[in-house]
Formats: C-alpha cells, sequence, structure tokens
C-alpha cells in the first residue's frame, strides 16, 4: 500500500512539473485517497498542494485556495513548521491572485513573523515578496519597492558570494 501511494505522488509531481496539470490533479487526488487512508498527513499535505498547484496553473483559483487552506489545517495539526510556512505562502499566492489582499496579507505575514520565517532567509525573502504584491496591489508603491527589494537581498548575497567564489569571468 505504501508503495502505491509513493506512486502515486510521483505520478502527481511529474505530472504537474512537466505541465500536464489534470493529469497532475487526477494523480494528487488518488494519492490524497491512498493517504488518508494510511493515515499519512505528510503526503496528505503534499497531495493537496500538488493538486492546489496545478488547479492555480489552470486559472481555478478558488479550487487552489481550496486545496491550500485543507493542507494548511492538516500542517497546523502537526509539529512540522516548515509545511505550515509552505502551505501559507501558497495560500497567499492564491489569495492575492484573486484579489483577497487581507487573506493574502495575513498569510505572507504570518509566514515572515514565524520563527522559521526568521530563521531561514528564502522563506522569509517569499513572505516579503508575497507582501511587496499586496502593497503594489492597493498601489502603496513605496512599502511594495521596500518590501520587494529586503525579499531579493538574500539572493542578491547569495550571487555575490558565488560571483566571488567562482572567480573573474564567473
Amino acid at each position: 500500500p505504501r508503495q502505491r501511494l509513493v506512486a502515486a505522488l510521483r505520478r502527481a509531481s511529474l505530472a504537474e512539473q512537466t505541465t500536464h496539470y489534470a493529469q497532475a490533479i487526477v494523480a494528487a487526488n488518488a494519492a490524497l485517497a491512498l493517504a488518508a487512508t494510511q493515515h499519512d498527513p505528510a503526503a496528505e499535505i503534499e497531495a493537496q498542494r500538488i493538486a492546489g498547484r496545478s488547479h492555480w496553473w489552470r486559472g481555478e483559483l478558488d479550487l487552489a485556495r481550496r486545496y491550500y487552506l485543507h493542507a494548511l489545517r492538516k500542517a497546523r495539526a502537526l509539529p512540522a513548521p516548515d509545511a505550515v510556512a509552505a502551505c501559507l505562502v501558497h495560500l497567499g499566492v492564491a489569495c492575492w491572485s484573486v484579489d483577497d489582499l487581507a487573506g493574502a496579507d495575513a498569510a505572507f505575514g504570518e509566514v515572515r513573523d514565524s520563527a522559521l520565517g526568521r530563521e531561514s532567509p528564502f522563506l522569509r525573502a517569499a513572505a516579503l515578496m508575497g507582501l511587496g504584491m499586496v502593497a503594489c496591489a492597493r498601489r502603496d508603491y513605496s512599502e511594495a519597492e521596500g518590501k520587494l527589494d529586503a525579499a531579493l537581498r538574500p539572493w542578491w548575497e547569495t550571487v555575490t558570494v558565488q560571483s566571488w567564489c567562482q572567480g573573474p569571468g564567473a
């Protein structure tokens, strides 16, 4: 049974990565059913996120948001702050996509303010990028610029370090 669940998640992930979103949704829902019967909440969360992303790419934004909310509820029931943060980032994008700026602001803000958001520069960057998108949608361009600049800071620091390590002409 575990092998069937792993295979279903792999099919869903591969279909999503190759932009076969309808197939990804079918495979994710199959994985979700298997994960529920096997009491595997981590697999349920992953299947819900795959289905949510696939619906998002298809423009089915309310469905995407619904899957992300289910994943978030499941993640909050676990001692898994990384899963909660990932679900919140996806939920924030889905909320922003349907002009639910308050929902997006709350999701991205929770990630930014979380312990994990403070420890992980790239997770914090994702939250700040989302908050910058919300500020831009509200036409607060000064705040948007500040958030987006702060979001890009870890990337610029990484690029600068990598370029220095690689030497001239890298």
